[in-house]
Parts: C-alpha cells; structure tokens; sequence
C-alpha cells in the first residue's frame, strides 16, 4: 500500500521552508502545535477511480501457486494547513509546484501522481494564546495506484468430459 502521508511529508519538508520536527499528521488532540511556524497534513475524499486491472503471474518451470494482483486507481486530496509567517508563500509555492514536473518527478518514486492544487485559502484566526496565528490552507489532489495480492493456484493440464444431453 503506498504511503501517502509518508510521501506528504517528505515533499513538505523538500519544498516548504517549514521546519521538520514542525509537520504534523492531523490528529484530533494528539498533538500540542508547535507555537512558531507549522503543517498540518489530512487526507480527505479518498475516491476510486475507474475498474480494476488484473494481473496474474506464474513460474511454468514450477508447480508453485501463481500470484493475482487486483490494482485501483485512486484520488486523493491532501489538505495542507500551513501556518506562521511563511505560510502564505509556502502555500502559494505548493500551489504552483504542483502543476510541474517538480513534483512529478519528487514523487514519482513514491508511485504518486500529482494532479492540482487549489487555490491557496487565507484561514488566519486567533489560536489558543488570543495571538492571530495567519494560516493558509491549500489542497493538492494526488492519484496513485492501490493494489493488493493474493496467491492464486494454477494448473496446465485439464481433462473435460463432455455429454450431450437431449
């Protein structure tokens, strides 16, 4: 299964000027937030596109099972919450990037696909110190290929009998 977060990650530590120990998995109240600059990554409308492939593959110089993989396209929006001083320029670079072959080639060995992002969102509030914390929220939608498999008999030789019946 790919990792998506994983690869979410990496691509917001290459490309935003966030740092590291400062980009955070959304999950609800696991995590105190950082009080200077910060992301937030959250998988949202995870979708499947179109009909399975099928897959079968075997040795024929062994009697051993033939593996059948079952692959899924799927579409995924990642919302990226990015917030301190940087963050309109952080979301505003994710924005562009995303449509040229910087991300596609960053995450191409992750079996990513970028598609788009949408258009950056200022979101800025007061955080829990009653200090305005300016945030920007951006949405990148990704596809990659789902697929799981499973060991699958095989046989080459048949006998079929036949009857007619009237």
């Amino acid at each position: 299964m790919i990792d998506v977060l994983g690869a979410m990650y990496d691509l917001v530590q290459k490309f935003a000027s966030t740092p590291a120990d400062n980009i955070l998995r959304a999950w609800p109240d696991r995590a105190a937030l950082p009080l200077q600059s910060y992301a937030v990554m959250t998988l949202i409308n995870v979708a499947r596109r179109g009909t399975n492939s099928t897959d079968f593959t075997f040795d024929p110089a062994t009697e051993e099972d033939g593996e059948l993989t079952e692959s899924v396209l799927r579409e995924t929006m990642v919302q990226l919450d990015f917030v301190g001083e940087d963050a309109a320029d952080n979301a505003d670079k994710f924005e562009m990037l995303s449509r040229s072959s910087i991300f596609c080639d960053f995450l191409e060995p992750y079996g990513i696909s970028p598609l788009f992002a949408d258009t950056p969102r200022e979101m800025t509030k007061p955080d829990g110190t009653d200090q305005y914390a300016v945030r920007y929220v951006v949405t990148l939608t990704i596809s990659y290929w789902d697929e799981t498999s499973v060991p699958v008999p095989w046989f080459d030789d048949a006998t079929l009998t036949t009857e007619v019946i009237q």
